[in-house]
């Protein structure tokens, strides 16, 4: 079912694909027992087959790694056999129990598995001379998994003058078609930027054409996100009838 997914999306040749967050190894794990993983060679293989479809649509993957930490659920950890650990001793919030810090060792042996960046200025200012390919920021409205109103004072501003004009950088954050181009026209402009959907791209597996082409989004339905092993609100969106001309055009010339 993954694989019939990811090759949805990525049938718009060119597409670029970010996969939802992926163990890394088998302590990063505690949050979600129905959650990929990448640290087995079964898993390994899995994903290959996930890749060779979406390459083979000439489109492209990037995996986006995962280490819970203090944002881990009890629950799921006694269930694996984990204990809670995060850098430091500060609760994700008061309703989150209040994680071990690591130790030295511990931190190593997680840097073995995932070496993670956090992009903060002094960073961004060293990674923009190692010739990335793009960097990939979230807006400030997202906290979490939740959206949140801000204001102005609040943006990546600081981010995006300290990467300069190295590349591409890629912004996610509650973007539609509209708010996107209007961006590109006002804030951004001249800038070297792209977006990223989330959501929307869950419930519009042809989403680069209708961008496009200004065709309607189909709406998402919050509650199916986290169905287990259903194709409720994951395979089953429907291509828009532009894509589907299209492809009706392609198997008639051929």
């Amino acid at each position: 079912m993954m694989r019939e997914y990811y090759a949805q999306r990525a049938s718009i040749p060119g597409t670029l694909l970010i996969t939802e967050a992926t163990f890394v190894s088998a302590k990063s794990r505690g949050r979600d027992e129905n959650a990929p993983g990448i640290f087995t060679q079964e898993q390994v293989e899995a994903w290959r087959h996930v890749t060779e479809d979406v390459h083979s649509n000439g489109s492209f993957i990037f995996m986006q790694l995962w280490h819970v930490g203090r944002a881990a659920r009890q629950h799921a950890l006694d269930k694996a056999g984990l204990e809670m650990v995060s850098s430091s001793d500060i609760p994700m919030s008061e309703e989150y129990p209040t994680p071990r810090p690591m130790t030295t060792e511990e931190i190593w042996e997680c840097i073995a598995s995932f070496d993670p960046e956090p992009q903060f200025t002094y960073l961004i200012s060293q990674l923009k001379h190692l010739g990335l390919v793009y960097l990939h920021l979230i807006e400030p409205r997202i906290a979490g998994n939740v959206d949140r109103e801000v204001d102005d004072q609040e943006s990546l501003g600081f981010a995006l003058d300290a990467w300069g004009r190295t590349g591409p950088v890629i912004l996610a954050g509650g973007y539609t078609a509209e708010k996107a181009n209007k961006a590109l026209e006002t804030t951004f402009k001249d800038q070297p930027i792209a977006f990223g959907f989330g959501r929307h791209f869950i419930s519009n597996p042809d989403l680069p054409l209708r961008l496009a082409r200004n065709i309607p989004l189909a709406p998402y339905h919050r509650d199916t996100f986290y169905k287990v092993k259903s194709a409720d609100g994951y395979t089953d969106y429907p291509f828009s009838e532009e894509w589907l001309g299209g492809q009706k055009l392609d198997q008639t010339a051929v």
